[in-house]
């Protein structure tokens, strides 16, 4: 009998911590990331890519931008805020001006090719990659 109540009790103990747990997810005040990286090549150490991550919800307007020049490591935007109004991704690949006469790419805006990305729980997280995930214009 003894051990039918601590199972019971053990099993009661662990649906409260999956329930509370579960709703935690649902938590829109959490703090997600957004990792940026380019491909090189095509992106030459001469280039750079500017990264632009905003959400423009009416009681909000957060915006975050992180440049990542060829041939670096991945970048991460951190304590972007969890929200469920979407993301939008772009970005700017440029020439830095004191290598002005490599190649350049056309001036414009490149945006995500799936669209805008919802980070709605906490510690969520996209990682994207230029070019291969965006759209140029």
């Amino acid at each position: 009998m003894l051990k039918k109540i601590i199972s019971t009790s053990a099993l009661s103990l662990i649906a409260l911590s999956l329930a509370h747990a579960d709703g935690d997810s649902n938590n829109n005040s959490g703090q997600c990331y957004i990792e940026v990286a380019v491909s090189s090549p095509p992106v030459d150490q001469s280039e750079s890519v500017a990264f632009n991550a905003s959400n423009t919800a009416q009681d909000t307007n957060i915006n975050y931008s992180v440049t990542v020049t060829g041939g670096s490591a991945p970048k991460k935007m951190d304590n972007v805020p969890c929200a469920p109004t979407p993301y939008y991704i772009t970005a700017t690949p440029y020439n830095s001006p004191t290598n002005a006469k490599l190649k350049t790419f056309a001036v414009g805006r490149c945006d995500l090719k799936n669209g805008p990305v919802s980070l709605t729980g906490e510690g969520n997280s996209v990682s994207v990659v230029f070019p291969d995930d965006f759209e140029c214009n």
